[in-house]
């Protein structure tokens, strides 16, 4: 029978307690054509972040390349990992605003399948909000109305935006065109590890 997923070798003990390596499969790794995320080289994390900051700022009317991270608590992940039969989390590129000026990122539970957790609920929310639209009477969506007719038993979701400040009191999405700007100079002349330890240090203090 064909292996699902690649084998892994992590460090473990035997019956008699004797230190050896394991062979175990490595959950989610199927390697014919999906990945669910995987273990990644140092140098292929690096590169990728260089990769990006080097796109940073080509853009400057596009609000996604106004963003470079986004923190999750475990809270919110676990949350939704809580939630029967889920087993990955999916991300939206998210615009938290009206204006659409800034950007986020959203997360939903999905079950093996990949379907997303509560899906028939979220399309009969979805419906309602547009048949609400369609009336264009420029009256507030009226959301505890439709959750009502769910027993307020809703799908997970999650999202960290602008609209407000995080548990530290400081922004939820972080600004890499904000780290630019504010060590545009310095970094002018920077070199990939330069930048890096720039980068770090700005990411501490604006946790």
């Amino acid at each position: 029978m064909k292996r699902p997923n690649d084998l892994m070798t992590l460090k473990g003990f035997d019956l008699k307690g004797t230190k050896r390596d394991l062979t175990l499969e490595q959950p989610f790794s199927n390697t014919d054509d999906k990945h669910y995320g995987m273990p990644i080289t140092p140098c292929a994390a690096l590169e990728m972040i260089r990769r990006f900051q080097n796109q940073t700022g080509r853009t400057p009317d596009n609000p996604f390349t106004n963003v470079y991270w986004v923190e999750f608590s475990k809270a919110s992940i676990f949350r939704v990992l809580s939630y029967e039969n889920c087993e990955y989390v999916r991300f939206y590129l998210a615009l938290p605003e009206p204006d659409g000026k800034e950007a986020s990122l959203t997360l939903e539970g999905v079950n093996a399948l990949g379907e997303v957790i509560g899906k028939e609920n979220l399309l009969k929310i979805a419906g309602k909000i547009q048949a609400h639209a369609d009336l264009n009477d420029g009256q507030e969506l009226d959301e505890d109305s439709i959750y009502k007719e769910f027993g307020n038993e809703l799908p997970p979701s999650e999202e960290k935006g602008n609209g407000g400040k995080g548990f530290l009191d400081t922004n939820n999405v972080k600004s890499m065109r904000d780290f630019f700007e504010e060590r545009s100079l310095e970094l002018s002349q920077a070199s990939f590890p330069e930048f890096l330890a720039a980068f770090y240090k700005y990411t501490e203090n604006k946790f």
